[in-house]
Order: C-alpha cells, then structure tokens, then sequence
C-alpha cells in the first residue's frame, strides 16, 4: 500500500513537471517538420498526460457533458475536408487533418481533468505556475533579447521592445499573461496565500509590456466583468483609471510595435478581414475545407515561411472561411452547451462561474482580432478550466 501511494507521488511529479514545463515551453520548445507543421512540446505532454491517466483509470461514470458539442464541431471540419477534397492533393488533406488531432488532445485533456484522479486544485495551481514562470520569463526576454528582427527569417514577426515571452507573438502572450491575472485573483480568493497575488502582480506587468491592443481590451473587458458581477463599481473605475495611466507611462524605447497609435497592424487586419470573406464568398455553406488555408492563401506567401498563413486574423472569419456557416453553427452549438453548463451551475459555485465567464469573454473580445478560438495554449487554458469547473458537478 505503501508502496503504491509512493508510485502515486512520483508520477504527480511527473505529470506536474510535464505539463508546466511544456506550456511554458511555448513556441521555443517546438519542432518544425516544414509546411506550416511543428510539434510543441506541449502537444507532446498533453499526449503523454492523457496516457498516464488513462492506465491509471479513470473515475466517475457521467460522461464529458461538452464532448457531444466538441464531437459535431469535428465532424463538421472532417466533413469539410472530405467535401473539398478534389481541391487538394492527398498530403495537403491530411497535414490540414493534423490540426483536428491536435484539437482531439486537447479535448482529451477536458476529459482527463474532469474523470482524472488528480484534485481540481492541482489542476489549478499547475496551471498558474505555468502562467506565471511564463511572465517572469518574458521579463528575462525583455531584458535580455528584446529585438526580435533577426527571426524574421524563421516566419516570425520582427517585434523589439515588447514581452513576448516563449510564445513569440505578443498578442497571444497578452492574452494568456491577462488570463493568468484573474486565475491568480481566484486563487486568493480560495486561499489567501500572497504569492497568488505576487503571481498575478508579475502576469499584471507582463501584460502591459505586450503592448498587445487586443489585450489590453480584453483585460479591460475582464475586469468590468469581475467588478460589476460584485457590485464593485467604484472600485473597478478606480483601477481603470489606474490602469490606463499606467499604460500612458510605459516606455516608447523605439520601434512601432509599441506606438499604441500604430495604423499599420489596423490597416493589415482590415486587409485580413476582406480576404477572409473573399475566401467565404466562395464557399459560403461547408467553407474550403478546415485548416486548408495555407494553401488557398497562395497570395500571401512572400518566400518566409509565416506562421500566420494557415489562419485570419479574426477567429470567426477563420471557421467562416474553412467550415462555413455550418461550421460556424456548430462552433455556436461548443458555446451554447457551455452556456448551459453555466447557467445550472451558477448559484452553487458563483466564484468558479465568474471566472469562467470572465475567460469566455476575453477570449471572446481577443478572438476578434486575433485566432485566439484555436490558439494551442489558450486551448489547453480552457480544457483545465471548463474540466474543472464540470468536475465539481460529478465529484
């Protein structure tokens, strides 16, 4: 007996170790094979974790409630794929497949936290240490590599003087550094340690030195929600006001990346959106096929592979544009369900509900000018978190 509790803690240290390590990892800790498809070392601990669990068994007999919604979203990309098959040669169907394994991981992941073995606040707390390490890391970034110029030539944007972090991209550390303040607030609000709130001190800052538009609005949006479900109103005016001050001070050390008056990141969105729907009007019931984009979007290759020519910008363009409006109403169908989930769970776990609400919402705002809906890691927030949130339902 003994024995096996012991066996117990060393694979939750394993799995602990795994899973911080690959979120944190981002885009540094990737493998690129060419043609738009890499591996992250997350992707690679999401798998191993899912196969953990899965010999250790699995507990509750309820199954996933989201899992149905999930299920039909996918058959509708597969479906997709195979109806514009003819359009594509046999190895561009299935790299464009690859991407719906990836997302099956993901949903795995759901289903590990809800059915798994290990507690919700373990969950929890892995992920803010993740979210955390990965603030303080951009920190050492900014400091240390702010000029991003020379990876252009590997597809990335040439950002200087931003926090990127591991992500590379500061829009999307934005967002997860914005997430990671909130998840710190209800940490403390469950056990008032005060490096909950160091933690999220650290995400807070990291956050403004994104200079990500997207985020900041978000985060915005975040903190209206939180303060007004509380009826902390004057409260929440005080810490706008603090806040916009405090990004009217940050640093401009050059560049345009941290003019936030910056036109040109607005005039090639806007450029985004109508490819977009040039892409729709083509298709505008089953799309051109889920994930197909890098190669539809033959226009926008310049000679750098980009690691933004597989998507648009804006999230519902992009399930617009691959799925149509039959993809889009089942990706409507993923939100509904949760709404449900929501609404009958409201009243019994009011401060879970928040934040998840809160979560939906900034994503939500952030996947209009970003791909923020299947961005890898937001994905892996969201699998934590809504499989916490069910789990409490099934104990």
């Amino acid at each position: 007996m003994a024995s096996s509790s012991k066996f117990r803690k060393i694979v939750n240290i394993f799995i602990t170790l795994l899973f911080i390590v690959g979120f944190v990892g981002g885009n540094v800790l990737r493998i690129s094979f060419g043609n738009g498809v890499a591996i992250g070392l997350y992707d690679i601990a999401v798998g191993t974790i899912i196969i953990a669990f899965l010999l250790q068994g699995l507990k509750g007999k309820k199954f996933p409630y989201l899992l149905p919604s999930i299920g039909l979203f996918f058959l509708v990309c597969l479906v997709s794929l195979l109806l514009n098959s003819t359009r594509f040669t046999l190895s561009q169907l299935m790299l464009s497949s690859l991407y719906l394994v990836r997302l099956t991981l993901y949903t795995g992941l759901y289903a590990v936290v809800l059915k798994g073995k290990d507690s919700t606040s373990t969950w929890l707390k892995r992920l803010w240490v993740s979210m955390v390490l990965m603030g303080f890391i951009g920190f050492i970034q900014y400091f240390l590599y702010p000029d991003l110029r020379n990876l252009y030539y590997l597809g990335w944007d040439p950002h200087y003087y931003r926090i990127v972090s591991t992500i590379l991209d500061p829009n999307f550390a934005g967002i997860l550094f914005a997430l990671g303040v909130f998840l710190s607030l209800y940490l403390y609000s469950k056990d008032t340690q005060k490096y909950f709130l160091i933690g999220g001190i650290i995400l807070f800052i990291a956050l403004l030195f994104t200079y990500s538009r997207a985020s900041y609005l978000s985060f915005f949006v975040g903190l209206s929600i939180w303060f007004f479900s509380q009826k902390h109103t004057v409260l929440l005016g005080v810490i706008l006001v603090a806040i916009i001050g405090f990004i009217f001070m940050l640093p401009r050390p050059g560049g345009e990346g941290v003019k936030l008056e910056r036109m040109a990141s607005v005039n090639a969105r806007v450029g985004n959106m109508s490819d977009a729907l040039l892409v729709f009007r083509s298709s505008p019931l089953s799309g051109v096929g889920f994930n197909t984009l890098r190669y539809v979007k033959n226009s926008i290759y310049t000679g750098i592979e980009s690691h933004a020519v597989s998507g648009f910008d804006m999230s519902i363009l992009f399930i617009l544009s691959t799925t149509g409006l039959v993809g889009l109403a089942a990706y409507g169908n993923i939100v509904y369900s949760l709404s449900r989930l929501i609404i009958s769970k409201n009243k019994t776990y009011p401060d879970m509900t928040r934040l998840i609400v809160v979560s939906i919402f900034m994503i939500g705002v952030h996947g209009l000018s970003v791909n923020t809906y299947f961005y890898s890691l937001v994905l892996i927030y969201l699998a934590v978190l809504v499989g916490v949130y069910e789990r409490k339902e099934i104990g």
